[in-house]
This record gives C-alpha cells, structure tokens and sequence, in this order.
C-alpha cells in the first residue's frame, strides 16, 4: 500500500515541479489556459482536481497510520515533500523574468 500511495504522490510532485521549474512556464504559467494538453481536466483552486484528490488521499493515510500504528512517518513525508514544493513554488513566483513565454500547439508540442 505505501508504494503505490508514494508513487501516486510522485507522479503529483513531479508534474506540478516540471511546470515551476521549467523556464518556459514557472507557477504564473501554471493555468488551464496556458495548459492546453490539460485543459480537458478538471481544475479546482489552481490545480488539477487529481492533485487534491491525491493531497486528500495522502492525509488520509497518514491519519489513519497515526490512528492504527501510532507512526507519523507518511506525515513527515507528506510535509517534507510539500515543504520543498512550496519552496520552489515561491521561488518560481519570486522570478518571473527567469521564465520564456513558449509557443505551444494544442497538442502540446513546442513549435
């Protein structure tokens, strides 16, 4: 279970920092309308609906191991890993003039 609880929160990590992190978006771009290969998903404070259902699942979990085994090792983790996305997240919104305004196709492809 833990696996494939960490994996999820991976894949979420990891999509939200390529957009902070690349330089033709950082967190200004990060929006359904500078998206369009994700325009089609729900969005919801932000972000896509899949990342709080993953935040939500991930909150869960560490409650329930602090409830059944007495353990906040999924929260450590869970604060830990939104720690260093909030860091950078600032950092990006502290840098705009870092980021390139790319030219992107529907599709998603860089032209």
């Amino acid at each position: 279970m833990n696996f494939a609880l960490y994996t999820v929160a991976w894949f979420v990590v990891e999509d939200v920092l390529w957009f902070v992190l690349n330089p033709c978006y950082g967190i200004r771009r990060y929006t359904v309308a500078d998206i369009p290969w994700h325009a089609s998903k729900p969005w919801f404070g932000g972000t896509f609906v899949y990342n709080w259902v993953v935040l939500f699942c991930w909150a869960l979990a560490a409650g329930l191991q602090l409830a059944y085994c007495n353990s906040l090792r999924i929260l450590r983790d869970m604060c830990i890993a939104g720690f260093y996305v909030l860091v950078l997240v600032l950092c990006s919104a502290a840098n705009p003039t870092t980021y390139n305004s790319p030219v992107v196709s529907n599709s998603g492809c860089y032209l």
